[in-house]
């Protein structure tokens, strides 16, 4: 047999042993492929461990993807948060100047004016 080795091969060389036992006449063929065998079982087993180590990390980055998904969508709600509250502080400051430049110009309108009497009635 000879030739290149399969890539990524990490058994021995390729080996299947042929034989011929018992008398002349009626000789019965031995064939040993224990060794190639070995070796076919180690490169699959290798073969679905780097799948499986492909799997992984793939998972891995999804999560790491969601994560990041999930972070950008908690600080765009913290900042819409925070824009909606400046905008009503805004609004009430606004509000607040508003009033007291109404008093400034009606000074008698700012004064509380005490309630009126509450009508008895026996």
């Amino acid at each position: 047999m000879g030739g290149p080795l399969p890539r990524g091969w990490n058994a021995g060389p390729l080996a299947v042993q042929y034989g011929l036992t018992g008398p002349l006449g009626a000789p019965e063929r031995v064939l040993d492929v224990g060794t190639l065998s070995n070796g076919l079982a180690a490169f699959v087993l290798q073969r679905e461990l780097e799948t499986i180590e492909l799997t992984e990390a793939d998972q891995v980055e999804r999560q790491r993807r969601r994560a990041r998904i999930e972070m950008d969508r908690a600080r765009a709600a913290s900042l819409k948060a925070a824009a909606e509250k400046a905008a009503a502080d805004k609004a009430a400051a606004d509000k607040a100047a508003e009033e007291a430049a109404k008093r400034a110009r009606n000074p008698e309108e700012g004064i509380a004016q005490p309630p009126a009497p509450a009508e008895v009635r026996p």
